[in-house]
């Protein structure tokens, strides 16, 4: 017992894996139902890619100690899965919504944007005028 490692887990109502901590790397299958869910398709501003078109990305990477957990994973497609991140791009949940922030050399305010494509229920022609990471 002594060298046994304790993975936290929380399950849901129909006992569905949707919190593994560190203990596990790949998304559950009740965890990739949420993101797809909740994304519905890649969470980089301007991109058309659906949920089918992508794949389960943690926004802390999980080799610098991010946790697969819904709190820190979003769908990109998978040229933003890794183009992304290498140009500076950061991935961030604000308000249960993923947005990213763009590089300094892009905007030196780095203002958080997302992606509207998925949600067009959410586009008002003020929201437009207002958040101009909404269409880059």
């Amino acid at each position: 017992a002594a060298e046994t490692k304790v993975i936290p887990a929380i399950l849901d109502q129909e006992l569905g894996l949707v919190e593994h901590g560190r203990g596990r790397r790949v998304a559950s299958p009740p965890q990739r139902k949420a993101v797809f869910a909740r994304d519905r398709g890649c969470t980089f501003p301007g991109c058309d890619k659906t949920a089918a078109q992508s794949e389960v990305h943690h926004m802390l990477d999980w080799l610098n100690l991010g946790e697969t957990n819904l709190d820190n994973l979003t769908l990109t497609c998978g040229y933003h899965n890794n183009e992304a991140p290498r140009q500076g791009w950061k991935a961030r949940l604000i308000k249960g919504v993923p947005h990213w922030i763009p590089p300094r050399w892009r905007d030196p305010e780095q203002r958080p944007r997302r992606n509207y494509l998925h949600h067009p229920e959410l586009v008002t022609p003020r929201l437009r005028a207002s958040d101009p990471g909404a269409y880059p």
